[in-house]
């Protein structure tokens, strides 16, 4: 169980900060203000006088950034079998599939599990549970 919990944290995690990275607005040419005299080299004079808004991300940017990182999981563990390293493969796959869980758990029509007719079942956090 705790196996399953740090993997989710760990693909929750990197999801988010992928949606982070992605909202970062990149830098203008110059600072917004006059630069600083001060001890800082580029720094501005004023609080949050280089601070810029972030970008608002839409439902499907968000969707598409987390199936870049499922599909980058999924990449990677086929990496890891190719040089023999089936455990870490195997972890990578869990992430994966929690994340996939996620995005159908929060999808509109969840997706349906192969050769069921039923839907995927969830635990607590919208993420799949436990499949063993």
């Amino acid at each position: 169980m705790k196996d399953r919990e740090s993997a989710a944290v760990g693909a929750l995690r990197a999801a988010l900060g992928a949606i982070d990275n992605a909202e970062a607005v990149l830098s203008p040419d110059g600072p917004a203000t006059a630069p600083s005299t001060g001890p800082i080299a580029g720094a501005t004079d004023g609080a949050g006088a280089g601070d810029v808004a972030r970008r608002e991300l839409s439902e499907a940017d968000v969707t598409a950034i987390v199936r870049a990182e499922i599909d980058d999981l999924r990449s990677s563990a086929d990496e890891y079998v190719a040089l023999g390293r089936d455990q870490q493969a195997a972890q990578l796959r869990v992430q994966a599939d929690l994340l996939e869980g996620h995005l159908s758990a929060t999808s509109p029509a969840p997706a349906r599990v192969p050769g069921t007719g039923r839907g995927p079942r969830h635990g607590a956090g919208g993420l799949p549970a436990n499949k063993a």
